[in-house]
């Protein structure tokens, strides 16, 4: 199909949240919008109409505590007090401060501090973590068996009605370019950075994330919301256009609700969508069938890339895993493995890639049900505009952030008349797919002028049946610091090692590395190789983060 032949969805489009709660008031009530599992897996579900009425109602209880238009602090797993008070925040003229949990306390109660926040909403979990620091003074905590300092109070004080004028005239204030968000920078290479995005960049982010794609009636994210691409092209965008959403709290749990919730799509990353695939073909080799299904698969593959019609090759292991509905992945973060989405798609689960940064709200490009490049990161969102700069991505549309908050300097560097610079590599085909070769920032310079992006290496010794992560770098190798090898970190596939020892995994993987090589250019061949007992230090959509790792 051709990209002028392939109509946007019709996703409705907002420009503030409050336009946005009144519209799901006025026009879903009665349907499901959320669904959240407990510790013993039991599925509580909210329609949109008990949903609207407790965001009313945590409005409520800002008014009353004299909290609206603050700063408000976000700390606490995915859950269905997260969501509200967010809605609430924002649709009250505050602004939003969703926080890493995976961080230190220290790192907390510093971006905390930095963010003016005024107020905190907390889970019990991390109040724990944090001793009970009085950072800020007003504070509501998600427990169970409520408390006169719980979130549940703040909505019980807010259900008496008393300030519903004044709350409505908040809600009707709301400009698209106030502030609606700050949110910190997963942190990959640097120090996070504070971004402020605005009711309009949000919402638009929003909009073109469903325009783009058709996720059906079910949408599960095992994904944090204090990542914008778990909150805007998930959560946000699933309520804002009718349908049914859902999430969980922490990881360990995420196969169990997956199956319980039965999502016609996932929103995920591509360590999320490996570790599903690797569970159904475990469930395979339990059953004794994996070789048979492998060789039906190899078969369906040939046939896909003559352009044949294929045949779903679902069964019962596949169902056992994600359930039956599910028929798509979104997948972003990090760079898809080509194998596992070909794998996947044999079985009847598409997977769609896209690309986005948090400045950006976060979706730049997706691909589209009927228009997919596995190895791209699709067609640019509608509206918005690419350019390159020495190989550097530039974008400027309705998405891309005003600043960082109280960082003019930062702000003056990344966004140049209007274009903000990601700092990532890449190009476009002439159909206009977007395909991203790695970070500026990570690039390995030698001497005589040629540049390695490093994450191409890791695609390619990712593939190698021993690896199950790799960083890839440039060792020091004479006096200047242009004068460098090509190294590899790994961490050994676990699993796949466990009856080797530690010289025998190195032998191997060198061997495999040394075939490798006879394909690559010179520059680009790996020299040498370390290998580390630990897993790599991950953000939250879990990117490997490089300047933790010990070289």
């Amino acid at each position: 199909m051709r990209r002028d032949n392939y109509p946007l969805n019709g996703a409705k489009r907002f420009e503030t949240l409050p336009q946005c709660l009144e519209y799901m008031k006025t026009n879903y009530g009665g349907q499901t919008a959320l669904t959240f599992f407990d510790e013993d897996g039991e599925a509580k579900e909210w329609t949109f109409g008990q949903f609207v009425a407790d965001v009313d109602a945590c409005m409520e209880g800002l008014c009353v505590s004299g909290l609206t238009g603050t700063h408000m602090a976000l700390i606490s797993e995915n859950c269905y007090e997260w969501v509200v008070a967010f809605f609430a925040v924002v649709c009250s003229g505050g602004t939003a401060v969703p926080i890493d949990v995976e961080q230190t306390a220290e790192e907390i109660q510093k971006a905390v501090r930095h963010a003016d926040c005024g107020a905190m909403i907390i889970s019990e979990t991390y109040e724990l973590i944090l001793n009970a620091q009085k950072i800020p003074e007003h504070r509501f905590v998600i427990r169970r068996g409520g408390g006169t300092d719980s979130f549940d109070a703040l909505l019980s004080l807010g259900r008496t009605g008393e300030y519903s004028q004044e709350t409505e005239r908040l809600a009707g204030v709301v400009q698209s370019s106030d502030q609606a968000l700050i949110v910190y920078t997963s942190g990959t290479t640097n120090t996070a950075k504070p971004v402020v995005l605005t009711h309009g960049n949000l919402m638009y982010n929003a909009w073109g994330a469903l325009a783009m794609v058709d996720v059906g009636t079910r949408v599960f994210t095992p994904l944090p919301f204090y990542h914008t691409y778990a909150l805007t092209c998930g959560m946000l965008g699933c309520l804002a256009q009718g349908i049914h959403f859902s999430s969980n709290g922490f990881l360990k749990t995420m196969m169990r609700d997956i199956r319980r919730f039965e999502p016609e799509t996932l929103i995920s990353v591509p360590m999320i969508t490996d570790n599903l695939l690797k569970a159904i073909t475990m469930e395979e080799r339990k059953a004794g069938v994996r070789d048979a299904v492998k060789t039906v698969q190899e078969k369906a593959m040939r046939r896909k890339k003559w352009h044949m019609k294929v045949k779903s090759q679902r069964n019962q292991y596949v169902d056992k895993i994600v359930g039956k509905k599910l028929s798509l992945i979104i997948s972003g973060g990090a760079h898809l493995n080509d194998r596992s989405a070909e794998e996947l798609e044999v079985y009847g689960i598409q997977v769609l890639q896209g690309y986005g940064i948090t400045e950006c709200g976060p979706l730049i490009s997706a691909n589209r049900n009927g228009l997919n490049k596995i190895k791209s990161v699709g067609l640019v969102l509608p509206e918005t505009e690419i350019k390159f700069a020495g190989g550097e991505i530039l974008v400027k549309g309705p998405s891309v952030f005003p600043r960082y908050y109280k960082a003019e300097g930062l702000t003056k560097e990344a966004l140049v008349n209007g274009w903000f610079h990601t700092g990532d590599i890449g190009y476009m085909d002439k159909k206009g797919f977007l395909y991203i070769c790695g970070r500026k920032k990570n690039l390995i310079v030698f001497s005589n002028g040629k540049k390695v992006v490093p994450e191409e290496l890791e695609r390619y010794l990712s593939a190698l049946p021993l690896i199950k992560e790799v960083m890839v770098y440039g060792a020091s190798s004479g006096q200047t610091a242009d004068e460098v090898t090509l190294s590899a970190m790994v961490y050994p596939d676990p699993d796949a090692t466990r009856e080797m020892s530690s010289f025998e995994i190195l032998e191997k993987i060198q061997e495999d590395m040394s075939e490798l090589n006879k394909n690559l250019p010179l520059y680009k061949r790996v020299q040498s190789i370390k290998l580390t007992e630990a897993e790599f230090g991950k953000t939250g959509i879990r990117k490997i983060k490089r300047n933790e790792v010990s070289l």
